[in-house]
């Protein structure tokens, strides 16, 4: 029998960039079986079905970790793909996605993202400042995306060949379902609120247990909605304790691993310096500081 597919959209107050998803999802040439968006508005969304698949809208309290949780629960459908609500697909994603899971289904894939041409992860940072500190950047090309020792992720926004990942990007990641379940794997709701990282957790676990590709002819454009972002204090504060925290559940804490993340804990207070001195503002550096001496 052909895989079934479950698309799941955790939103929050972004009801034009859920909107432009959704028709991008309608739009596809192989459509989802099942549509799930996990909406934490303040008041709750009323959608109409845009394409041939199922749309099911659940209202429920705000934290991506807990969203994504109970999206997954509601589905037995075999491959569950994640996008964030900002994101639009070219309308050949979906084949593309489903037709690499079937050639590496027996194998026991784990996972399968798209590529992002263009994409740029942060504007906070240059991109050789991140490199040099081994914190997570984008390269446009390349043939692996890399977890770091300092847990830092390098990506690869459009891969020319299919290639082999130790973690999946939270705006465009799909599971097999089953290997999650099998595993006991879940999103860490300890992280809560916008919980920078928890595609890195999950993805990271999943692909010591089974492998995890990319393929270039998933394409999609990550518009990188600016709507309910943190303030610069709590983002700083909240990447960089995340980051602190997960460094310590997921990498070995012998002194090479542990001088690696404080290396980059350097470069990140360094580019919090400089955000600060472009807004005028000590919060971004207040906000590293907390990060890195608070309850992890």
């Amino acid at each position: 029998m052909p895989l079934t597919l479950a698309a799941i959209l955790c939103t929050r107050n972004r009801r034009a960039d859920l909107e432009r998803c959704l028709a991008s999802l309608a739009a596809q040439t192989r459509p989802a079986d099942e549509v799930w968006v996990i909406d934490a508005s303040d008041e709750p969304l009323a959608l109409e079905p845009t394409g041939p698949a199922p749309l099911r809208v659940i209202h429920t309290t705000p934290g991506l970790p807990a969203q994504r949780n109970l999206g997954l629960r509601q589905t037995q459908a075999d491959v569950v793909a994640f996008f964030d609500d900002d994101v639009e697909l070219e309308p050949g994603y979906l084949e593309a996605l489903m037709a690499a899971y079937e050639r590496h289904w027996a194998e026991g894939v784990g996972g399968i993202c798209g590529s992002t041409p263009g994409w740029r992860q942060s504007s906070e940072g240059a991109g050789w400042l991140k490199q040099l500190f081994g914190l997570t950047h984008v390269l446009a090309e390349g043939d692996a995306v890399r977890v770091l020792s300092s847990l830092g992720v390098v990506w690869i926004a459009q891969s020319l060949h299919e290639i082999p990942c130790a973690a999946l990007p939270g705006h465009c990641m799909s599971f097999r379902r089953q290997a999650l379940t099998d595993a006991g794997i879940g999103f860490d709701e300890a992280l809560g609120g916008y919980a920078d990282g928890e595609d890195v957790d999950v993805s990271l676990r999943l692909g010591r247990l089974h492998p995890l590709y990319q393929i270039p002819g998933a394409r999609l454009t990550h518009h990188r909605s600016r709507a309910e972002r943190a303030n610069l204090k709590r983002r700083f504060m909240t990447r960089t304790r995340n980051e602190r925290l997960l460094h310590r559940k997921l990498m070995p804490q012998t002194p090479r691993y542990r001088a690696a993340f404080w290396w980059s804990a350097l470069g990140r207070l360094l580019i919090a310096a400089s955000v600060a001195l472009k807004h005028r503002t000590l919060a971004p550096v207040q906000g590293v500081l907390q990060g890195l001496v608070g309850k992890p």
